[in-house]
């Protein structure tokens, strides 16, 4: 999720859904080839409070950082042993014009900063106009990969180090690695409610009833929403 409102809404459902009596636990959705950095800890500071299990259940991709947010899940499942799973890594792409430059069509680009603010932009003024990336690399994209890299091992503790620079694969190649079974989704609520101490089948049954007294709670995220 790139939209702040979204992911403080999808924040506030989770914590919300986690107090309700009525809910065993939650499944989060996961269809997504990545998104933005910040969504990342809002989401997954809620998730660290909950007290309630979180499956997480992978459609066709989870990979960046909806790979990143699924490593917070206590069990993840992939529909298709064919879905695309991984890419741990960090990317930045941007545009802009070179400071005080001027178009062929005449057109100038002004950039101006007061004289106290020299560090101001740094990094991304030297890529515009030297197309020098190496201090977005060393204090920006970098840092970020080794936590990315940090939180996927502590998190999934199979990680290997091919696991961890950018690599995508098919989820049967890293059951055990990134995600821990494939099967469908009434595996997963079968998974919440084994993990709530409550009866798999009668759970299972339970579920696909509109009266049902205990349900799990599916959240659908989409990281480029």
């Amino acid at each position: 999720v790139n939209n702040p409102i979204a992911v403080s809404y999808r924040n506030a459902e989770i914590l919300a859904n986690d107090k309700d009596e009525t809910f065993a636990g939650h499944i989060i959705h996961f269809e997504s080839g990545g998104g933005s950095v910040d969504a990342i800890a809002w989401i997954t500071d809620a998730m660290c409070q909950c007290t309630k299990p979180i499956v997480g259940y992978i459609e066709d991709y989870c990979c960046s950082a909806a790979l990143y947010i699924s490593s917070y899940c206590q069990y993840v499942y992939s529909a298709k042993a064919s879905a695309k799973v991984g890419s741990v890594g960090v990317m930045m792409e941007f545009e802009g014009y070179k400071a005080n430059s001027e178009s062929a069509d005449g057109t100038r680009h002004i950039r101006a900063y007061a004289s106290q603010s020299t560090d101001k932009n740094a990094p991304y003024e030297v890529a515009l106009n030297e197309m020098n990336i190496e201090i977005l690399q060393k204090e920006i994209l970098n840092p970020l990969a080794e936590k990315f890299m940090a939180d996927m091992k502590a998190n999934r503790p199979n990680c290997k180090d091919e696991h961890l620079h950018g690599a995508t694969f098919t989820a049967d190649k890293v059951v055990g690695v990134y995600l821990d079974e494939i099967g469908d989704f009434n595996s997963a609520i079968a998974k919440v409610f084994e993990l709530s101490k409550i009866n798999a089948n009668i759970a299972t049954q339970s579920a696909n009833q509109s009266n049902t007294k205990k349900q799990a709670n599916t959240n659908k995220m989409d990281i480029n929403e």
